[in-house]
């Protein structure tokens, strides 16, 4: 049995000798780009996490058993009343005291939505879930053990930098039977365009007292002026004195998107199935802006939190379109400009919804606001047409940039959607 445990960890912690560092790491910074905004529900990612109920695991045991081996561990989700026992505020508060420790900070989008999949932000994703490790005994068929534990999943990005990071803690939470001395070690590979350039999940014994853990850094393989996704899977495995230890259990993250595509910034990574939010305030330097912005979504063009998202539009030439067919200068017969005041469009040049290139061939009816300053268009209402309004110049060119900043900070690219809400 001895030659069987030792096979079983020599496959699984192979790649082990892989993962030094090729180049010493940098962490992702913990400064949230968009910890204001609300988290989202993730996408569904892949992974084995039932490694007691499958096939081959049955097989598994049938072969052990005949050969002469006692015991073997498994793992699978956490049923109902075994995930009682779990105690996510217990751990919060174990890992905000072991800071300083190394670990790296557990955001409450994870402790908030706890059993519920995956949460994330535009630099976030994070998933906790409640599972359970059984101990059969292979000479009678009977089980002889549980450990019930807690997993969290995070990885964590950086807008302006090629790293990503991946931290998974497994925490003991109870447990029955032969289960003395259970210990969980692990491994991990990316898949997609990264590779893991540091990171270990070290042998670690499961406790009630002091969570395992394993972390990993990830770089982006991305090519200039690219983009593309890539995901991380940890692997573990857990195990038990005298006993086989189980399938390695394995749990992607959610997908991370890096790229080089936006002028002058640089390479980033974000989460790309969260489409983030702009908000603007109604009683800022912006006001006339928002005030235009607000009264558009409310007429029924798309973009605000609650409805259709706008997309954004990176050709210069369909932006320049987008413009001119919302705010013609005067001298090409448009609209007269008062003095101080430039034309503003919504929904942006910069998006897909923009008044040209949301219908080149057709075009689509503008509409305007009585305080708008704009005598050549009438009121219209509907989700097909855009809005122009005069607003003062300096306040348009600002937001503008604000409207940059947010694509940049977000790495917004060529049709990624996004929604455009008001603060106070």
């Amino acid at each position: 049995m001895a030659m069987a445990c030792a096979m079983v960890l020599a496959c699984l912690l192979a790649p082990v000798a892989s993962q030094a560092a090729e180049k010493p790491g940098r962490y992702p910074r913990q400064a949230p780009t968009t910890a204001a905004y609300s988290p989202q529900p993730g996408a569904t990612t892949t992974g084995k996490t039932d490694t007691c109920k499958s096939e081959a695991s049955k097989k598994q045991r049938a072969r052990l058993a005949a050969a002469g081996a006692k015991r073997q561990a498994c793992t699978r989700p956490s049923t109902a009343r075994e995930a009682e026992q779990a105690r996510p505020d217990t751990l919060k508060r174990t890992l905000a005291a072991q800071h300083s420790k190394g670990w790296v900070p557990i955001p409450d989008l994870c402790w908030d939505h706890a059993f519920d999949g995956w949460w994330v932000t535009r630099d976030k994703a994070c998933k906790i879930e409640s599972k359970t490790a059984e101990v059969w005994d292979l000479r009678t068929g009977r089980k002889v053990g549980e450990v019930y534990f807690l997993e969290i999943n995070y990885g964590y990005t950086d807008s302006s930098e090629s790293t990503w990071g991946n931290q998974m803690v497994v925490d003991k939470s109870g447990g029955w039977g032969r289960i003395e001395g259970a210990q969980v070690q692990g491994t991990a590979s990316c898949h997609g365009k990264c590779k893991v350039v540091e990171g270990r999940f070290p042998t670690q014994t499961l406790s009630e007292s002091k969570p395992a853990s394993g972390d990993w850094l990830l770089d982006s393989t991305v090519g200039a002026n690219k983009r593309g996704n890539g995901h991380n899977e940890p692997r573990y495995i857990i195990t038990v004195p005298f006993a086989i230890p189980s399938f390695p259990v394995t749990d992607s993250t959610e997908s991370i998107r890096c790229d080089d595509q936006l002028p002058g910034q640089g390479p980033g990574c974000v989460v790309p199935s969260y489409d983030p939010d702009w908000m603007v305030s109604r009683t800022g330097v912006w006001s006339n802006f928002a005030r235009h912005v607000r009264a558009a979504q409310e007429s029924g063009l798309p973009g605000a939190p609650d409805g259709k998202p706008l997309t954004r539009l990176m050709d210069k030439r369909d932006r320049i379109r987008n413009g001119d067919r919302a705010c013609p200068q005067e001298s090409n017969g448009g609209y007269p400009r008062p003095d101080g005041y430039s034309c503003d469009e919504y929904p942006f040049r910069s998006t897909h919804q923009g008044a040209y290139t949301q219908s080149p061939r057709a075009p689509a009816p503008g509409r305007t606001f009585n305080w708008c300053k704009i005598s050549a268009l009438g009121p219209g209402t509907g989700a097909r047409g855009w809005s122009a309004c005069m607003i003062p110049k300096r306040e348009n060119s600002s937001a503008g940039r604000g409207l940059l900043d947010f694509y940049n900070e977000n790495r917004i690219l060529e049709k990624d959607k996004f929604h455009v809400g008001m603060s106070h």
